[in-house]
């Protein structure tokens, strides 16, 4: 049996890891995997990576994870979001000169794996971005025939269910022959699919963002997957946090953009 709690872009937002967190403690849920970009943005990049090593979570490597640690790879980025970077990297280092010990878990948290399976459940891919080989890894899988290429990096490496995040959007798509589906879905709504029906369908599903929510809904979000015996389980989550605090926070810093901070409220 499998049960585990899959979360992404958390974003440097405190207030909403630690609703999340508790939200899933709630659920007896002891397996977290975040998919990575767990800084950038928000104001606590320091606190989370803290939190994140306590409750020892398992990461992938988000694209401003990378960026923290190879700028070039992010040369591209809008004003607001270097300027974080650059925020974000200098707090980092601050927190080593005052704790030597900080600079093992910037160690396990950057630098992580880009893909990775599922435990020893191999029909489970787990990405940031998108499946596929390294130079699309942080594509952004939006409209439907952005499912295309990754059905067919899925059939390759005989995956069926693939949990992605990088778009900060819970959202769930079916794409079997027939073409790509936008799949409907009730938050708290246990959606289960036997392995038989998986044998001719691929399931992308993204909890959406911790922190940074870009679905028009500001609550932080996140999923739950559950594999008993032949079943396979996804129940999507959304969390009320204080965003205020959040709001506040980034509003204090002048590397930080204001515009982060309003963002939260609209959930966009």
């Amino acid at each position: 049996m499998v049960r585990v709690a899959i979360i992404s872009d958390i974003h440097a937002n405190l207030e909403a890891c630690e609703a999340v967190l508790a939200d899933i403690d709630r659920h007896g849920i002891d397996d977290i995997i975040s998919l990575g970009d767990n800084v950038g943005y928000g104001p606590n990049p320091v606190e989370v990576l803290l939190r994140l090593h306590e409750r020892d979570i398992m990461t992938l490597e988000g694209n401003h994870d990378l960026a923290v640690i190879n700028p070039k790879s992010f040369a591209n980025a809008s004003g607001y979001a270097a300027s974080a970077l650059e925020w974000t990297r200098e707090r980092l280092s601050n927190h080593v000169s005052e704790d030597m010990g900080f600079q093992e878990i910037l160690g396990i948290y950057f630098g992580a794996p880009a893909y990775s399976v599922l435990h020893d459940n191999h029909n489970v891919l787990l990405v940031h971005g998108s499946p596929g080989k390294h130079k699309v890894r942080f594509n952004y899988l939006l409209a439907p025939e952005d499912f295309l290429a990754p059905k067919k990096y899925m059939k390759k490496m005989r995956c069926n269910i693939c949990f992605f995040g990088h778009t900060h959007r819970q959202i769930m798509w079916e794409v079997d022959n027939e073409g790509v589906s936008l799949i409907e879905y009730e938050v708290d709504e246990a959606l289960e699919y036997s392995d038989a029906e998986l044998k001719n369908l691929y399931l992308f599903l993204n909890p959406g963002s911790v922190g940074q929510p870009r679905d028009n809904n500001p609550d932080a979000a996140y999923l739950i997957y559950e594999k008993i015996d032949d079943r396979n389980i996804i129940t999507f989550k959304r969390v009320a946090y204080d965003v205020n605090t959040t709001i506040e926070k980034i509003y204090q810093e002048d590397l930080l953009s204001n515009m982060l901070g309003d963002r939260l409220i609209r959930g966009a």
